[in-house]
């Protein structure tokens, strides 16, 4: 038995032709190009009526001879045409390929910090294609921003302007792209810096004679981080704190570290009561000092110094005179009720001294007597108070006056030498 096949052939007929597609940046794009023929007619997709598509990496042809262009890019935006071919003929079609430009945030808010009072500005830029709208709208802590107020606005470009910043505008900005072209939202946080606030709770306890502890606890640090206290005395008088809280307080230190709660405090006067504040220092400046604090008395000391510029003169051959000042204010430590002047004759160290005791603490010079004539005596001085005789001054050295010979020379002989003169020893 003879059997006849006989194979018929037919030209391509374009079934889905390539159709116009739109796409967004980033995203996979076909364009379709199907047909009907025997045999299956091969397929050539060209770009631009002028050379053959690449394809390779993102441009690939499906088995049903589509063409897929992966993460679509600006400049793959064209014509392109599918030609389909086989023995008994071919067929063209052409699809152009748009690309949108992605609405997208180019140039987001970032954290921002802003001077009290000062103008608050968060970016939101947006990137998009010229045909497709969008719209930007901001919230703070997730609330609508309240825009139209007067210190609120938002520019045409997504710009968000808060001007004269204060407490309540601190927190979190968020910036909501909505657009048919993609949607996204990006935020950021707003910190509002000021002067740090005063520290609290300050307590000044008394340690040793002229040792006090001062404490306290760290007030707000105004969204800047503290970078040094300062700390403050004042001496209160016995009738208390002069009203004034600007008279009278001296810095006694500076530049405390910004970790410590707590500093010793020695370079304080004895028989003085004082007080002290505390100030705390940001990237802004110095905050307002602390209230002050309990009043510390310190107690008495014998005068840690001695009368300023003793001197003295030889005013006969038995007396000398002397004359000094008080101590310093800070040396005194206490009322000064009097002076001791002591002496000695000048290279006589084991011998006593002999003292004099002044008991008016105003007076200012004093009458040494019964001295030995044309001696050399060495003096010191020193107050006290009641709560002993302080520090002695240098000793100065004076001499005692020349005086009239005490006694007759004795042994004395005599013998003539001729008519009119006569020896004498």
């Amino acid at each position: 038995v003879n059997i006849w096949l006989k194979v018929k052939t037919s030209a391509p007929i374009m079934e889905v032709p390539p159709q116009n597609v739109t796409v967004l940046d980033g995203k996979d794009a076909i364009i379709s190009c199907r047909v009907a023929g025997a045999p299956t007619p091969n397929i050539t997709w060209v770009y631009q009526d002028s050379e053959p598509v690449d394809l390779s990496g993102r441009l690939q042809v499906l088995e049903s001879g589509d063409l897929l262009v992966a993460a679509v890019r600006e400049s793959d935006a064209g014509k392109y045409s599918c030609v389909r071919a086989n023995e008994a003929g071919q067929v063209t079609a052409a699809g152009y390929l748009s690309v949108l430009v992605r609405t997208q945030i180019i140039q987001p808010p970032v954290d921002t910090r802003v001077l009290l009072g000062n103008t608050a500005t968060l970016q939101c830029k947006v990137s998009s294609d010229p045909t497709v709208p969008y719209q930007v709208d901001w919230f703070h802590n997730g609330q609508p921003v309240g825009v139209g107020t007067q210190r609120v606005s938002i520019a045409g470009d997504g710009t968000l302007e808060i001007q004269a910043v204060r407490a309540a505008d601190v927190g979190d900005y968020t910036c909501a792209l909505v657009s048919p072209g993609g949607n996204e939202t990006r935020t950021a946080r707003l910190s509002v810096i000021e002067l740090p606030f005063a520290p609290t709770n300050l307590v000044a306890t008394r340690l040793d004679h002229r040792l006090i502890n001062l404490t306290w606890a760290p007030g707000f640090d105004g969204n800047s981080e503290i970078v040094k206290y300062i700390v403050q005395r004042r001496e209160v008088s016995d009738l208390g704190p002069i009203p004034d809280p600007l008279l009278n307080w001296v810095t006694e230190l500076s530049n405390v570290s910004a970790s410590k709660r707590w500093v010793l405090l020695r370079n304080l006067k004895a028989a003085a009561s004082y007080q002290f504040r505390v100030s705390a220092v940001n990237s802004v400046g110095e905050g307002s000092p602390s209230d002050p604090s309990n009043v510390v008395a310190l107690p008495q000391e014998p005068p840690s110094g001695p009368p300023l510029g003793f001197a003295g003169s030889a005013r006969s051959s038995s007396e000398i005179i002397t004359q000094w000042q008080p101590p310093l204010e800070e040396h005194r430590n206490g009322q000064v009720l009097g002076y001791i002047i002591r002496y000695r004759l000048y290279g006589y160290n084991e011998s006593p001294w002999t003292s004099q005791n002044i008991t008016n603490e105003a007076q200012r010079n004093f009458l040494i007597q019964e001295l030995i004539t044309w001696k050399d005596y060495v003096l010191q001085i020193a107050a006290y108070n009641n709560k002993g005789v302080g520090v002695f001054s240098d000793g100065i050295k004076i001499k005692t006056k020349e005086g009239v010979p005490e006694a007759p020379p004795t042994n004395v002989k005599a013998e003539a030498i001729n008519s009119t003169a006569i020896q004498v020893w």
